[in-house]
């Protein structure tokens, strides 16, 4: 697999750490050290100018993540592109649960920049209450896509649990091996400038740039009963580990009721 130059420092077993760079919703740039090692001498930080110590040598990767693009006045054009979409990847739908919130949840219900350099990695994750996500690649360079159904993410969150990592919280990288080992299946593809990859509600993934690109992204909430469980669901699931979800499931549930008439059957049980 080419790294595009990264290489992480490796765990014992089934996992790699990488850095975290799906956190938060500010614009922000994260360091990633490359090299054979953490501490190789692979280079000199311009940042740090006592880098060039024999100790602290290391090439330093920029990744631009999560930079706000809901800006209307700054960004309509661009913005007004995206309406072209078919309804069902539209960033502002009436078909969009997310839409009803009443409010922006930057990168969700908003879209977001992404700006990437060889090797600038997203380690694995599911995306916020395992909403459906939308993904557009603007070019020039290509990135490598790693993802796993919805259904293995327990075994996966076994897999962080058996290596010491947070499966929630923590940055890590799975090894292709280890998850045909435990018979997990792994889909592998090449996202080119122009594609549009739609990550289905729960799905697990990480992904990797081969080449210099820039990417916008969003999630999305179809009016399925299926969409509101995992969501549901993941919500009770991040209260019982401390961590704080970023859709009011409460509050949004009551925000579906009252602006939406529903006719599924199982989606309406769902909210009452």
């Amino acid at each position: 697999m080419d790294t595009g130059s990264v290489q992480s420092f490796t765990t014992p077993n089934a996992l790699v750490n990488a850095p975290d760079t799906t956190g938060g919703s500010k614009s922000s740039i994260s360091n990633i050290r490359t090299g054979p090692s953490m501490g190789s001498a692979s280079g000199s930080d311009p940042a740090n100018p006592r880098s060039d110590t024999p100790t602290a040598r290391a090439k330093l990767i920029r990744f631009g993540t999560n930079c706000d693009l809901s800006d209307e006045k700054k960004w309509l054009p661009q913005l007004h592109e995206l309406t072209k979409l078919p309804t069902f990847v539209r960033v502002v739908s009436a078909f969009n649960m997310l839409s009803h919130v009443g409010y922006p949840l930057l990168g969700m219900n908003t879209v977001q920049l992404y700006l990437k350099v060889p090797g600038c990695r997203t380690p694995g994750h599911q995306e916020n209450n395992c909403f459906c996500a939308v993904n557009i690649n603007i070019g020039p360079g290509d990135c490598e896509w790693f993802s796993v159904p919805e259904q293995y993410w327990g075994a996966i969150h076994n897999l962080c649990e058996r290596n010491n990592v947070d499966y929630l919280t923590g940055s890590w990288w799975p090894d292709l091996d280890a998850l045909y080992n435990e018979g997990i299946p792994v889909y592998r593809f090449i996202q080119r400038p122009g594609d549009l990859v739609w990550i289905n509600a729960g799905t697990v993934h990480w992904v990797q740039a081969i080449g210099w690109c820039n990417n916008i992204a969003w999630n999305v909430g179809p009016l399925t009963a299926r969409q509101y469980q995992l969501a549901a669901e993941r919500y009770e699931f991040n209260r019982l580990r401390g961590v704080k979800s970023i859709v009011p499931m409460i509050h949004f549930s009551w925000q579906l009721a009252k602006n939406v008439k529903i006719s599924d059957p199982g989606l309406y049980e769902l909210i009452r």
